[in-house]
């Protein structure tokens, strides 16, 4: 090692070398100063035209139908679906703008790390992109399913049309955690594990307690399938058959309980053919007739479209009323008399008013 002989020039060296660096170092510092400000300008601009497009197309209402619109409230943010694509473009061109930079700067360690999570980032929005159409997708089964399970007749289609919505929520989930890249392995492993899980479970409940809730439950969507053929009715046994001479239009067939009649204050005339009773029995103890559909409510289709106003109007104007109060026999004559009278000066049995949906009050004084 040399030994230092002149302290000044070697203070004076060392000054020299420190500002040649510094003054080398200025070029970088400015350029990447003028990056920054160029690329957040940018930035700024082009998020404002994104929000405004994406308004102008209607961005918000198919986000509002998809359930993503509901997503980022729950998150706590206060922007709409437009701003939160449009903050997302922003921060894009950011990062874009940060690893330009990085770069120009001279430190190639940060600008790799912002390069990697750039090209992350497509990823992202493909994932977000599944997660919407996953949403959409999801909402359009639900009611497809339900308004199709309840023409059927099944009995619960909220049930079923909720299963549906989530299977296709759950299967939009892993896509789009597939697509990001977060423990690809772990969720599908813990899918797989879902799915066995819950076939496991419904094959051991079915097979040692639920066969005979299960044999209902195919008897009841039998039946109400039934039901839908011309000329077919329901009765207490369970079997579906043709209703015989003299039956009444609406009425109930339950020989081993109280005998309920449904007393109608209205002009049949003016009901035409349409009429929506909401039944405080299960459909299989309903007697309709051949235009009638059992599911929650007993629904006689209209004969003509333009009665439908007038029909709706009568319907909310009368009251329908169930008597449990006896082992009453629908009387044709009787209702045809009832039918004869105005609405409001309907009198005799089962006309009292009394709640729609009340509670089932046996007959003690009937016979078994």
């Amino acid at each position: 090692m040399t030994p230092v002989r002149d302290w000044g020039e070697a203070i004076l060296t060392s000054f020299a070398a420190a500002m040649a660096l510094f003054f080398g170092a200025i070029p970088k510092i400015i350029g990447f100063v003028v990056i920054l400000i160029v690329g957040w300008i940018v930035a700024g601009l082009l998020a404002t035209a994104v929000a405004a497009l994406l308004r102008a197309v209607r961005f918000d209402d198919l986000a509002e139908r998809s359930g993503f619109a509901g997503f980022v409230r729950q998150t706590g943010v206060r922007a709409d679906a437009a701003g939160v694509v449009a903050d997302a473009v922003k921060w894009f061109v950011r990062l874009i703008a940060l690893v330009a930079a990085f770069d120009a700067l001279g430190l190639p360690a940060v600008s790799s790390v912002l390069e990697q999570l750039l090209l992350w980032l497509p990823n992202l929005v493909v994932a977000l992109v599944a997660l919407v159409l996953a949403g959409l997708a999801a909402n359009a089964l639900h009611g497809l399913v339900r308004g199709a399970t309840a023409q059927a007749g099944f009995g619960n289609p909220e049930l079923l049309a909720s299963i549906a919505r989530v299977a296709v929520w759950g299967f939009g989930i892993v896509a789009a955690v597939d697509q990001v890249g977060i423990g690809q392995t772990l969720v599908n492993t813990l899918f797989t594990g879902l799915v066995v899980a819950l076939a496991l479970a419904l094959g051991v409940s079915m097979g040692l307690g639920g066969s005979g809730i299960a044999g209902r439950i195919v008897s009841g969507w039998y039946r109400g399938a039934r039901l839908t053929e011309p000329g077919v009715v329901a009765t207490a046994g369970g079997e579906a058959q043709a209703p015989g001479p003299g039956s009444s239009a609406l009425g109930f067939d339950i020989p081993e309980l109280t005998r309920r009649t449904l007393a109608l204050e209205a002009d049949r005339q003016s009901l035409g053919n349409v009429l929506t009773i909401r039944l405080p029995v299960r459909a299989e103890d309903v007697t309709v007739d051949k235009q009638a559909f059992v599911t929650e409510e007993v629904a006689v289709r209209p004969s003509r479209v333009d009665d439908v106003v007038r029909i709706e109007e009568t319907i909310r104007r009368e009251q329908l009323r169930v008597d449990t109060r006896g082992d009453v026999e629908i009387d044709e004559r009787g209702l045809a008399d009832a039918d004869r009278r105005p609405p409001d000066q309907a009198t005799g049995p089962g006309h009292e008013d009394r709640p729609r949906r009340g509670p089932r009050v046996p007959d003690d004084s009937s016979g078994p």
